[in-house]
């Protein structure tokens, strides 16, 4: 909110025909919240807890996981925890419409977790994925933990009582990265794989990773597993599979459609399988990699295209999704500086000046968001940016085939529209060293270097990183993790944070349409800052004290008030 800016005191004398005036000025008193939102939820427990996803069913609650140190979620439950000494994960479901019955549950076991992807099938059932370091989950079938890390899927009712388990992996490290759901509700579950013993189905594109030199336990592989929903066993996949090279290969998200499965991630191998592709060669590295199956070919299921992405720096793709017209949108990190970018792009180079650019290191400094028609052809590649790092966590799709992304940004100079809800990175003056959420809005139709709808920051005075973007109705919702407790001014603000780091989720109007005009820097104005509290306090004292001295004179005073 704002309040007083100024107070013109017009004086005059009763003597003389004489007109005085005095302006004095008063900074704007302003809340330390940029943002008004709606609506908003902080969720969390009395220490650190983080948030990897989230999904809303069709009623609009809130389904959100990850994992947390705190054992004291408010109207939180552990019945399935063996243990709540380590990092465990958890499971909330939450509302704007009832948030006194919002509940969580906190499950693992003996050892750490870490929960990566939710899903919701068409009987609300939930299913949630990660990896575990525990021996005694609880599973529905006779799998057991075999390496020092192992994936694992749970499955839940809408109530959120546990219904199945199991574990996924061979007796070494393996992750489960990406989870999507079939229109049968079959599911898929893609990952990375350090076990040379990882159990494959007889039609998988590779069943032995031996016979094609592609593992060594020294260097992870992607795997690909079809599971029966109603029949989760680690023993019986529909379908389970190999996909890699000779060095490292990890799969990041999975997207499904019209009976193809589409994986996105990132490979070290310069022999990494390749059909169709858009670009023949590794350039650095590392390099995106995205890959189709067809699951409707006969016999089995067919490898149709899979194709590098990338430069001459560190790139990796995080996230995929398929549009109205079986595109593939694909977004993910970049560092390179010769990007293979098309002319139409919003942005064609890696950002001037940043330490990041061409590096393989692998730090990434820039995101990309990539657009292959369904024939396999690049008809769209851009970056967007600031001049130092920024990281993309989620992509989604609207009607009107518009992309919109959400990340985190350590750059004070991201292109934004001016209908920005936020246009100050962190509200620092060092935004470089603590890093805000950012989400933007990409007309598709558009393609050139006026697509940019909406680019806003979302954060405060601490750590802030945008993990999610859903919409429900005419209504956008955010969720990400915060440690600042001056986040975001609300009309509902339903509770508090504390400073070891919470979720928070927003509920909002979807942003109208504006236009970033190539070339303007929007920063933020250290002059409209909120000034402290003592300054404010002296500024007010000061100007009453000024005004009752005025009225002790013989004068005549007409006092307007201006409020800004």
């Amino acid at each position: 909110m704002q309040g007083l800016h100024g107070l013109l005191c017009v004086m005059h004398s009763s003597n003389k025909n004489l007109f005085f005036f005095l302006i004095i000025s008063l900074y704007a008193i302003q809340s330390n919240s940029v943002h008004s939102f709606e609506s908003i939820q902080f969720i969390g427990g009395a220490l650190y807890e983080s948030t990897y996803d989230s999904a809303v069913d069709l009623a609009g609650n809130i389904y959100l996981t990850g994992y947390t140190l705190s054992t004291d979620f408010s109207q939180s439950e552990t019945e399935y925890s063996s243990s709540t000494q380590d990092q465990n994960c958890f499971l909330t479901k939450s509302s704007f419409s009832q948030p006194e019955q919002s509940k969580t549950i906190i499950f693992g076991g003996n050892g750490n977790e870490v929960c990566r992807q939710i899903a919701i099938d068409s009987a609300q059932n939930i299913y949630i994925i990660g990896e575990t370091q525990s021996d005694d989950l609880n599973v529905s079938d006779f799998s057991s933990l075999k390496g020092d890390w192992d994936g694992f899927l749970y499955k839940f009712d809408k109530h959120l009582n546990w219904l199945a388990g199991m574990y996924i992996g061979g007796s070494n490290t393996d992750f489960a990265h990406g989870l999507t759901i079939l229109q049968d509700n079959k599911l898929v579950i893609v990952g990375e794989t350090w076990s040379t013993d990882l159990i494959t189905t007889s039609d998988a594109y590779v069943e032995d990773c031996f016979s094609l030199n592609i593992c060594n336990g020294k260097t992870a592989n992607v795997f690909l597993k079809l599971i029966d929903s109603n029949n989760i066993n680690s023993t019986q996949a529909i379908y389970s599979t190999y996909l890699g090279g000779n060095r490292s290969d990890k799969a990041h998200a999975v997207s499904a459609a019209n009976n193809r499965v589409y994986i996105v991630g990132e490979t070290q191998s310069a022999d990494f399988p390749l059909i169709k592709q858009i670009s023949d060669i590794q350039k650095g590295n590392l390099d995106a990699f995205v890959s189709v199956f067809d699951f409707s070919s006969i016999p089995k299921p067919q490898l149709v295209f899979s194709s590098f992405i990338g430069g001459n720096g560190s790139d990796n793709a995080i996230t995929i999704k398929i549009d109205q017209d079986q595109n593939m949108i694909i977004a993910g990190n970049s560092s390179s500086d010769d990007f293979p970018t098309t002319n139409d792009a919003f942005s064609q180079r890696c950002a001037d000046g940043n330490q990041f650019c061409a590096s393989n290191s692998g730090n990434f400094s820039d995101i990309f968001v990539v657009k292959i028609g369904p024939l396999f052809t690049l008809d769209y590649a851009s970056l967007f940016g600031g001049s130092n790092n920024e990281v993309v966590n989620s992509l989604i799709i609207d009607d009107d085939n518009n992309w919109w992304l959400a990340g985190l940004s350590n750059s004070d100079d991201l292109p934004l529209t001016d209908n920005a809800k936020d246009n100050g990175c962190n509200h620092r003056v060092n935004c470089q060293q603590i890093e805000d959420g950012f989400y933007i809005k990409l007309n598709s139709a558009l393609q050139n270097k006026n697509s940019l709808y909406f680019s806003s920051y979302i954060g405060g005075e601490k750590t802030d990183n945008l993990k999610k973007l859903h919409f429900f109705q005419d209504k956008l919702i955010t969720v990400g993790n915060t440690s600042s407790a001056s986040l975001i001014e609300s009309t509902d603000n339903l509770n508090t944070i504390n400073n070891n780091g919470d979720l928070f989720v927003t509920l909002d109007d979807i942003p109208t349409n504006s236009f970033y005009v190539k070339g303007e820097k929007h920063k933020l104005d250290s002059s409209i800052r909120p000034p402290s509290a003592s300054h404010l306090n002296l500024t007010i004292l000061l100007s009453l004290s000024l005004i009752i001295v005025l009225f002790r004179r013989p004068y005549k005073f007409n006092l307007r008030s201006l409020i800004s």
